[in-house]
């Protein structure tokens, strides 16, 4: 079950309206917002979504499948902006502020569930192949173009990008906890990767 509305309604009234999966989805993504801990508190989901804690069941048949589907949803949201910038950018130094700056403008208005989700020892093997390659599709992408600019070995490349994905999670995990305001946040993103980036030609 993928339901971009879960994230993206924002008008009380509007999101009250929708469909009671979603309205969970859309709760489980608050919950997980508000203190970034799984497995989830079922009984705030339930009572944010106004549902029992049946009916969450009926539609998840646990809390891996809700977890599950609310990364799906992340995930149909931030994966068409990678695709894009994958297809349309060709120097390695945009493609990396480009999709930086996605992650940062997803986590800023979604949370930072895609950032922490393959860290969660909650989830540690307990995502489906099929999610897993997704989750990681992007970064595995980034490392390829990282071997053909620098000349990279695999190992490397793999380390230099995720050296570069932590950037636009700890701006946002910041900006996200008010020590930062967003345009600093988002400065920095910038300026790390073109750092980073600066560091990889060098190397």
């Amino acid at each position: 079950m993928v339901d971009q509305d879960c994230l993206t309604v924002a008008d009380t009234a509007a999101a009250d309206a929708l469909p009671s999966a979603t309205r969970i989805l859309r709760a489980a993504n608050d919950a997980y917002n508000e203190n970034a801990v799984l497995p989830l508190r079922l009984g705030t989901v339930a009572e944010q979504a106004n549902v029992s804690r049946a009916l969450i069941y009926s539609h998840f048949h646990d809390q891996y499948e809700l977890v599950h589907s609310l990364l799906l949803s992340h995930l149909s949201l931030v994966d068409p902006a990678i695709s894009a910038a994958m297809s349309s950018e060709t120097d390695f130094s945009a493609l990396a502020h480009a999709l930086a700056g996605t992650l940062f403008d997803h986590y800023i208005a979604h949370g930072l569930i895609l950032a922490n989700a393959t860290q969660d020892d909650f989830l540690n093997h307990k995502l489906p192949a099929q999610l897993a390659s997704r989750l990681s599709s992007g970064l595995k992408n980034l490392a390829q173009h990282a071997r053909k600019a620098y000349g990279f070995e695999r190992r490397e490349a793999i380390a230099a990008i995720i050296l570069l994905a932590v950037i636009p999670e700890q701006s946002a995990r910041l900006v996200r906890m008010g020590r930062i305001s967003e345009d600093v946040g988002r400065a920095g993103v910038a300026r790390g990767i073109r750092l980073a980036v600066h560091t990889f030609r060098q190397s």
